[in-house]
């Protein structure tokens, strides 16, 4: 099916916010997505100034996929 279904994206490994810039997310089985998102994260999570992430991708509730990334804190 081509049919676009929702998906939410969450912090894995660390406590912190995703905003989504613009329209809610979907995406279509077997195609590629972008999109933008800022995240947010309180500074005394953040040991050092290069920090791994983990974030999932979900669709009703349930995971169906994770990108890894390195954030870059402004100190």
């Amino acid at each position: 099916t081509t049919e676009a279904f929702p998906v939410e994206f969450r912090l894995e490994n660390i406590n912190g916010k995703i905003k989504i810039v613009g329209d809610p997310p979907t995406a279509i089985k077997d195609e590629k997505t972008e999109g933008a998102l800022f995240i947010e994260i309180p500074p005394e999570k953040l040991k050092n100034r290069k920090t791994k992430l983990h974030i999932g991708v979900y669709s009703n509730g349930k995971k169906i996929d994770e990108a890894k990334t390195t954030f870059f804190s402004p100190q």
